[in-house]
């Protein structure tokens, strides 16, 4: 979905209203819902002893949803508090009818000033003050109101946009609101990918409230973010009479004496993400523990645990003879031994996602544009490597740096980070709206690699495996809600949620797949044509 400005979503809400498709009433009353959806299960993810919530309304449309808010978790049992900065008489349109529509049960105050008792303990705070409705630095009430939330120590969710964020430039006013989670509506809104809009939304989640998609699509905007629903429809399906190789087969090279655990995380992502059949080539030397039986361990020659030359052998060639897609690098380290392998592995004619070490290698040995593309899964340290090794200046602009080595490499450039940007050779740019800052955590990199290798293992051409490798690696992480996380966590969250359920399609058949275009069945097994050929 393409991530917008504020006036244009606007633009869109009245659209939508003018042409009579849905009343302005419903979109409010979509908004509200799909937020108090989103709320219970941050609750029930995050702060399951949570009792009680407290609405903070402001007078326009986003107090407006958050009246419905507050309806539909009293109505899911909580007890509710809507304190409002606005007298009951001031507020108009359709926030005035659903105020009206609030339960009794539900109490909405008028308030001049927060008291210290406004926060109870085990309280979740609804943020609905400003939204986009932002002209300048917050004042008055308003700004009391953000800074004693803020000061409460009690999480806070936020109905569209943190109440004193600019929804376009991402720049946070003095008070803003600092989320701990932003819902916001109709379409992604600029500033919630920029700037301090990476530090005030937390974990950012998207509701549908109905707005045409051939209105959306009309609208300008070269960036675009991947929604749970338009997830659901990219992830593979196989039909019933698949086989382990018709599900795809992925190889991941890697691993040294030194790092053993990051080629084993990427393989087992790599299984637990769906394909049928996974292979772990790794230097003699390097013990490999903890990992799924079912993965199958194969040692290449060495030299002290490290790979080198010697490790081109028979054996790699017949593993990579039968690989639909490689992950190369986990683990590997940055030897000058290793440099042959990956440079037979770069030049060579398989989907592959490069990661760690076998980055700073590609970035050491200059290595020249891939002959099909593949995926580069640098962080902020390798893409400098990256950046510093092909001769090119970094502008300090992130899109511009990874637009540019995308196109020198010929590579899907995935940069890791707060909102994760990944960049096509063809210039395509899609910002990750999923994930928490748990995934700042040893190993997390490596479970992305081998989820990416087995979304391109099973169909999905690279630039889209690598949008929704990025989205699902997010999600992942949010489902762990506030349990102590690791990277194994991160595995398990794959295997238990990441694949859904079969969704059979006759063999010999077609079936059209919006965002992927018509998917062919080949030997059971769905397959893509990636557009690059």
């Amino acid at each position: 979905m393409k991530i917008l400005s504020s006036s244009q979503v606007r633009e869109l809400d009245s659209r939508t209203i003018s042409s009579g498709l849905v009343p302005g009433f419903e979109l409010m009353d979509r908004a509200g819902r799909g937020a108090a959806a989103e709320i219970l299960d941050f609750r029930r993810s995050f702060h399951p002893g949570a009792k009680t919530v407290v609405v903070l309304a402001g007078k326009g449309n986003n107090g407006g949803d958050g009246y419905v808010v507050a309806r539909e978790l009293s109505k899911a049992g909580l007890s509710v508090k809507v304190l409002m900065t606005a007298r009951t008489e001031d507020v108009k349109g359709d926030a005035a009818r659903h105020l009206d529509l609030v339960p009794r049960k539900v109490v909405c105050e008028f308030r001049e000033k927060p008291s210290p008792g406004d926060f109870p303990p085990a309280s979740i705070v609804v943020d609905a003050l400003l939204g986009t409705g932002l002209a300048g630095a917050p004042s008055g009430k308003t700004a009391e109101w953000i800074i004693a939330a803020n000061s409460c120590g009690r999480p806070i969710v936020s109905l569209d946009v943190p109440s004193g964020l600019d929804s376009d430039s991402g720049e946070a006013y003095f008070p803003c609101v600092r989320a701990d989670m932003t819902v916001t509506f109709g379409a992604p809104k600029r500033g919630l990918f920029f700037a301090d809009g990476l530090l005030n939304t937390g974990i950012l989640r998207f509701v549908d409230i109905g707005i045409p998609r051939r209105f959306i699509e009309g609208c300008e905007s070269e960036l675009q973010t991947l929604t749970s629903a338009e997830a659901d429809v990219l992830i593979p399906r196989h039909p019933q009479n698949c086989n382990k190789f018709s599900r795809g087969t992925v190889a991941v090279i890697g691993g040294s004496t030194k790092y053993s655990g990051a080629p084993a995380l990427a393989a087992s992502s790599a299984l637990s993400s769906g394909a049928g059949f996974v292979s772990l080539l790794h230097p003699s030397g390097c013990e490999i523990r903890s990992m799924d039986k079912a993965i199958v361990k194969i040692a290449l020659p060495s030299d002290g645990g490290v790979f080198c030359p010697a490790s081109i052998n028979p054996d790699i060639f017949s593993v990579l003879k039968k690989a639909d897609a490689l992950c190369v690098g986990p683990g590997m380290t940055a030897s000058d031994s290793a440099a042959s392998l990956v440079n037979l592995l770069w030049m060579g004619g398989k989907k592959a996602v490069f990661d760690a070490d076998a980055l700073n290698i590609i970035a050491a040995k200059k290595l020249g544009r891939r002959r099909i593309p593949g995926v580069m899964t640098p962080h902020d340290g390798e893409m400098k490597r990256l950046l510093r090794g092909y001769g090119i200046v970094s502008s300090g602009d992130r899109f511009a740096d990874a637009e540019r080595l995308a196109s020198t490499t010929g590579c899907v450039v995935v940069l890791k980070g707060t909102r994760t940007l990944i960049v096509a050779p063809d210039g395509r740019k899609f910002l990750n709206m999923s994930g928490t800052n748990l995934l700042a955590s040893a190993g997390t990199g490596d479970v992305l690699a081998g989820l990416v290798a087995s979304l391109c293992a099973q169909g999905l051409d690279l630039f889209m495996a690598a949008v929704l490798g990025a989205y699902l690696h997010g999600r992942a992480a949010e489902r762990n809600g506030a349990a102590p996380f690791s990277a194994d966590r991160l595995l398990a969250g794959l295997s238990a949620k990441a694949c859904l359920p079969v969704r059979q399609i006759p063999e010999g058949r077609t079936k059209k797949f919006p965002g992927r275009g018509r998917i062919a069945v080949d030997r059971g097994g769905l397959r893509a044509k990636p557009p690059y050929r």
